[in-house]
């Protein structure tokens, strides 16, 4: 394909909290700009449960009256799904992204492409069938553990200046992230050049106004691999799949995936443990510390409620033949008493 056939040679992206948000910002733009194409893959998603709203922007006038931009406009909820695609792809050396057969994780993705709603029981049963076979949580988590102390270290150790607009966000192959700053543009787009030309790292040059961690972890999660909301969609699969066993008397199915959030809770626990050792025995100034350590309890209060709904689970014992008292493998108050541990 010729570049000048190329609609996202350049692009934006537009991510807003919720669905709703999204036909006020294409309305906002079309007066705005001269949008001469759009695909709507939220109406319609693409076969790979992929969901997106892109418009294609021609200029009206200057120097670059022949190329098109790219505007993609998600949701949170979208682009969680998107970038989960990507660190899959990473972590398995696959590209599903791209069109590349990997019969599993394309499964796995169409059916984590719906809401929990949408899903009967056996559709979730599969995605954690696949989530155990592939060890998908547990990868993502070590790459994490691995990565997310290296990174959050870098950026609290980056000079930012306010006026550093520009970001190179480059992950090597073995998974780790590199942050880099940029006031000047030409400066960073050669840079950018030679990381790309030179090395096998996924890099993307971008820019963010009034960047924060937060923000930029938000926005490429793929890149930053700090953390992924799949953590939380986990821990609410197992609780509608533990409540369904438990109200239908099946008490082998009930144990299983009570055991199984307590196995992906611990790493959750180990990870975060680390990180607050880690933020407390360094030399970080306070307000960068406790930036850190806020970030971490808002993890573990997204966390911790879900797996304290599915320790409360009552079993239905009269649909059950042989009734016997169940005993949660997971202590009830755990997240109460580790919040209070964090606060100190």
């Amino acid at each position: 394909m010729g570049l000048l056939e190329m609609g996202d040679i350049a692009g934006c992206r537009i991510i807003v909290k919720h669905e709703q948000h999204i036909p006020k910002i294409i309305k906002a733009i079309e007066e705005k700009l001269n949008v001469v194409d759009r695909r709507d893959y939220i109406s319609n998603p693409r076969e790979s449960g992929y969901r997106s709203y892109h418009l294609m922007i021609k200029p009206e006038s200057g120097d670059n009256l022949k190329r098109l931009v790219e505007v993609q406009i998600r949701s949170q909820e979208h682009h969680n799904w998107a970038t989960l695609v990507e660190i899959t792809d990473q972590l398995y050396s696959v590209k599903v992204k791209e069109g590349e057969k990997e019969t599993k994780l394309e499964r796995f993705h169409f059916l984590l492409s719906k809401r929990i709603s949408e899903l009967c029981l056996n559709e979730m049963v599969e995605i954690i069938k696949i989530e155990k076979e592939m060890d998908i949580y547990v990868s993502i988590i070590r790459v994490i553990l691995k990565n997310h102390i290296k990174i959050r270290s870098a950026w609290l150790n980056l000079n930012y200046d306010k006026k550093d607009k520009y970001f190179i966000l480059e992950v090597n192959s073995s998974y780790e992230t590199n942050i880099i700053t940029y006031s000047d543009f030409e400066i960073a787009q050669t840079e950018y050049l030679n990381k790309f030309i030179k090395t096998d790292s996924n890099v993307v040059l971008t820019h963010i106004s009034d960047a924060n961690f937060d923000k930029i972890s938000t926005a490429y999660s793929n890149y930053v691999l700090t953390m992924h909301k799949y953590e939380l969609d986990i821990f609410r699969l197992l609780f509608e799949i533990v409540a369904t066993y438990a109200n239908n008397g099946d008490l082998a199915n009930y144990d299983k995936y009570i055991e199984y959030a307590s196995k992906l809770f611990k790493q959750t626990k180990r990870h975060v443990n680390l990180s607050i050792d880690k933020c407390f025995n360094s030399s970080y100034e306070e307000e960068k510390k406790m930036e850190w350590i806020s970030e971490l309890e808002g993890r573990v209060n997204r966390i911790s409620p879900v797996v304290d709904k599915i320790t409360r689970i009552e079993f239905n014992h009269n649909k059950q033949k042989k009734p016997r008292k169940v005993t949660p493998k997971i202590e009830p108050t755990l997240y109460k008493k580790f919040l209070i541990w964090l606060n100190t």
